[in-house]
């Protein structure tokens, strides 16, 4: 089962890479970018949230509201396609709010008929109907002949889940009917694929067939989505044809592509058809493996805790509608309330004037008197004042070593702390054989092992920091350092099959705070594994240069950096850089190179960066070598 979890890996990154690469260096715009997300939904998850995370920051560039909505769609539906429901619902959900004061507009209708889709994927089928319903009279009001036919397709498979198949057949033939006037729509697949299993449903297996082949015949054309539908349903007819033999090679073709998709339904369905294949020829341990993976996709697509979550969110929508019929009642009634108000307010206004006469000149009575105590006070008050500046000048000094502290102890414990809550979820979730289980439980010791000493070695730095010893430079070897970083990170490399080398020199010598040096050089590698894609390669080498100077250079094989990042990281301005996803989408805090470029000043050390989009990133650390003569003076 590992095996199979890093093939997919592999398999994902290599095609995000190709389509990567596709873009090369030209503007992309806004509509580009979502129509290149659209493009990959049904082909590879990853390439179409790449797209949509671009598409989000031109939104956010621009500042227009509508764009931020268009981003919810696209992105609630790739969600929608991957089986992550909940996601998908909180995003339809937002921009049905951004579009709700012009319900006319395709991109409400595009909202509210994702929401329709969320019930779907939920078995509530009924709910999904009437949403599509509202849909479909809105869709006739525009004349959009498009969104009518999926509004049909959506409202057959509904049926069909509800074995009402007479219906459903109704609502995908008229579906088809209407698609087939435009030749390039590939929806006409989705609706070809959904027939033959609503026929094959009811029996009918010569035209279940009919349109299995029908889609597969323009297997240059269709999507990888397309295409694991269609070899799942034809696996399920050479089943019940008793075609076993035939039947696993189908069914692993649609395994293969739906692998490349990730969507839980589809993964769902033909991981339980392997393994009742599996089961029919004898082979029970097959039977079994497939059977696991069938529960693992099945709890993921229909857990309780997306249902709770789900039905909270529908809860948060209807609350949302009652907010805006309150709101207007609100202004109605405030309407006849500001009437009445201002009536009295004039009566309080002549009476407030009375009064006030009469309390001014009560008060200049008061004022003397009080201005005598003030400047008593005031001398009192400065006094304190002078204390408390001297006391907050030294908590401001600790408070922001501990700042300082926490945040590096945070930022450099997450990475092997997450490998080690990975390799537990795992091992919770039975992928694992007996065999692979032992070997997990080693990797497993030796993380925890790691983990341990790099925590004692931040605290021991932790503890100096508070102390006041801010640098405490002393005589390294920078290459024994080098390795025990490289030896730390072995589990993170490891996973993404990443090669990690170390051209090592003769002892080298440098004059460096033992604790900054190791922080510098785990988040250098941490951030070279994390965007360098599966299969990639690091390597530490060294050059030397005039002044009794030794440069380290660290370079990688991966996506590289946009040229204002590097720009950003060579100013003078020690402020965080926007955190940016890893190659599978590893998060981070933005703090890693902060404190590289701070604590190489601090020591000064400087730092060089050689990147370009696409073609990976060098980091050129320049160091001053021990001066033998002069520690012995000292």
């Amino acid at each position: 089962m590992g095996r199979l979890v890093f093939v997919r890996i592999a398999l994902l990154s290599v095609f995000l890479s190709l389509s990567l690469k596709s873009v090369g260096s030209e503007q992309i715009t806004f509509e580009q970018l979502l129509e290149k997300a659209h493009a990959f939904q049904y082909q590879s998850k990853d390439s179409a949230f790449y797209y949509i995370e671009q598409a989000k920051v031109l939104a956010k560039n621009i500042g227009h509201r509508t764009l931020k909505g268009k981003v919810a769609n696209r992105e609630g539906a790739v969600h929608y396609v991957a089986g992550n429901y909940q996601l998908a619902l909180e995003k339809f959900l937002e921009a049905e709010e951004i579009f709700r004061g012009s319900k006319a507009s395709p991109d409400y209708i595009f909202a509210l008929n994702g929401r329709g889709l969320i019930y779907l994927g939920q078995k509530q089928y009924r709910d999904a109907i009437e949403i599509w319903e509202t849909t479909l009279i809105l869709n006739e009001d525009i004349k959009d002949t498009k969104a009518l036919s999926k509004n049909l397709f959506n409202m057959g498979i509904a049926y069909a889940e509800l074995k009402e198949f007479d219906t459903a057949l109704e609502k995908l033939i008229g579906s088809l009917e209407k698609v087939l006037k435009d030749p390039s729509d590939h929806l006409k697949y989705m609706i070809q694929n959904r027939l033959a299993k609503t026929y094959f449903d009811t029996g009918n297996i010569p035209m279940a067939e009919k349109y299995y082949h029908q889609v597969l015949k323009d297997s240059a054309i269709i999507n990888n989505w397309e295409k694991t539908f269609a070899f799942t349903g034809l696996a399920e007819v050479r089943q019940m044809q008793h075609k076993y033999d035939d039947a696993l090679v189908l069914a692993q073709k649609g395994y293969e592509y739906g692998l490349f998709v990730g969507a839980y339904w589809d993964l769902c369905r033909v991981t339980v058809s392997l393994a009742n294949i599996y089961e029919a020829k004898g082979d029970y341990e097959n039977a079994l493996a497939f059977n696991r993976l069938h529960k693992s996709y099945s709890d993921s697509l229909y857990s309780e805790s997306k249902d709770l979550q789900i039905s909270a969110l529908e809860l948060k929508l209807a609350k949302a509608e009652n907010e805006v019929l309150r709101t207007e009642k609100d202004l109605m009634d405030d309407v006849v309330i500001r009437k009445n108000f201002i009536l009295s307010l004039l009566v309080m206004v002549l009476m407030g004037f009375v009064f006030i006469v009469f309390i001014y000149r009560k008060s200049l009575k008061h004022k003397e008197a009080f201005n005598k105590t003030l400047k008593r006070k005031n001398k009192a008050i400065q006094k304190q004042k002078k204390e408390i500046s001297t006391k907050n000048k030294s908590l401001n000094q600790l408070n922001e070593a501990k700042t300082r502290i926490f945040s590096v102890l945070t930022h450099d414990l997450r990475s092997p702390i997450n490998s080690i809550k990975q390799l537990l979820e795992l091992q919770k979730e039975g992928v694992f054989t007996q065999e692979e289980t032992d070997q997990a439980l080693d990797l497993l010791y030796e993380q925890i092992v790691k983990t341990d000493q790099m925590m004692a070695q931040l605290l021991q730095w932790a503890n100096q920091q508070l102390e006041g010893a801010k640098v405490n430079q002393r005589k390294l070897d920078l290459t024994q350092e080098i390795e025990n970083v490289i030896d730390l990170y072995e589990f993170q490399a490891g996973a993404k099959k990443i090669s990690v080398r170390h051209d090592k020199s003769e002892e080298i010598q440098i004059l460096f705070d033992i604790g900054d040096l190791k922080i510098i050089l785990q988040n250098l590698l941490n951030n070279a594994i994390k965007f360098t894609p599966a299969e990639g390669h690091i390597v530490f080498f060294y050059s030397f240069a005039d002044g009794n100077l030794v440069n380290l250079h660290i370079k990688d094989s991966g996506l590289g950096m946009e040229q204002d990042q590097i720009e950003f990281l060579k100013g003078s301005d020690l402020k965080m850089m926007d955190s940016v996803l890893g190659t599978e989408n590893e998060s981070g805090s933005g703090l890693g190179l902060l404190l590289v470029k701070q604590f190489l000043t601090n020591n000064g050390a400087s730092l060089e960066i050689i990147s370009k989009k696409g073609e990976g990133t060098e980091f050129i650390l320049t160091f001053s070598l021990v001066d033998e003569s002069v520690l012995q003076v000292k």
